[in-house]
């Protein structure tokens, strides 16, 4: 049943998420998970009192159980449980990082940082996990969040994020519509759509960088950024509008002196580009 020297708690029921649990329900849930991971070591009391601290209405199984099991012995700095939860676990968390960023670099940075957050001390994540759904399925959140973190605090010192972020609003200045305007006038707009992207803050950068160049879908952002999904499709139209409105500006500082004619047809065919690319993406 329980690990060697493991002793039996007190026949107190445990509670759990459907009412109170008898130890002999708790007991087969052990037995079970240490079925489930060979070589995996937990003491029943470990186990017993991160089970009676699940939260009341858990739809809380044997799965659900070994996970928990699994985790505990994770935070312990068990081997075998550590190398079980990398070989199995880690490739999900990996995918979600590379779901955030194609950066290769970032995406193993990230990892290096969700193997500390999880493990060390004084305060491992992995002691956060409650049983309340898929240990993968936690992991992968917490993974996403991570490449987030990573991702901001890599958007304020390379100038590469705010490029691609620039060169996805400017792809109008490269398509054929643009026409004899193209040639006279895309340096300018590029520069312009620079000096808009700048005035952005480090997490408006990285928000429309995940958007637009990672192309992430509003329901992964919503995770990324702890917010509604409505809300970050507004916060994303209002960026995109502010980013319209100051190209504008810049271009009505920087154009040579053409007609006012001129002016509104290129700033039209622009505006109607950069919407076109960006719906694209949508």
């Amino acid at each position: 049943m329980a690990s060697d020297g493991a002793s039996r708690p007190p026949a107190d029921p445990v509670r759990g998420s459907t009412g109170p649990l008898t130890e002999d329900a708790v007991v087969s849930w052990f037995q079970a998970a240490e079925s489930a991971h060979p070589g995996v070591v937990v003491s029943y009391e470990t186990f017993a009192a991160r089970v009676s601290a699940v939260p009341e209405g858990t739809d809380f199984k044997a799965d659900r159980a070994s996970d928990l099991f699994l985790a505990c012995a994770c935070e312990q700095g068990n081997a075998a449980a550590l190398a079980r939860f990398e070989s199995e676990l880690m490739p999900a968390a990996r995918t979600a990082m590379s779901r955030v960023t194609s950066r290769q670099d970032l995406v193993e940075e990230a990892c290096q940082e969700l193997r500390k957050r999880l493990y060390c001390q004084p305060s491992p994540k992995i002691a956060t996990y409650s049983g309340q759904g898929p240990l993968w399925k936690w992991l992968r959140i917490v993974a996403t969040r991570i490449a987030y973190d990573v991702c901001r605090s890599q958007a304020g010192t390379n100038a590469e994020s705010a490029d691609d972020i620039a060169a996805t609003f400017a792809r109008a200045e490269i398509d054929p519509a643009l026409g004899a305007f193209r040639q006279s006038y895309a340096q300018l707009i590029r520069e312009c759509i620079d000096k808009a992207i700048e005035g952005l803050t480090t997490e408006e950068k990285t928000l429309l960088r995940l958007r637009y160049v990672e192309n992430q879908g509003i329901d992964g952002l919503a995770v990324v950024f702890r917010a509604h999904r409505a809300t970050l499709a507004r916060r994303l139209h209002n960026l995109r509008e502010k980013i319209l409105d100051d190209l504008h500006a810049n271009l009505a500082i920087r154009l040579p002196r053409i007609s006012k004619s001129e002016a509104k047809s290129l700033w039209r065919m622009v505006r109607s580009q950069i919407h076109l690319s960006l719906s694209r993406l949508t």
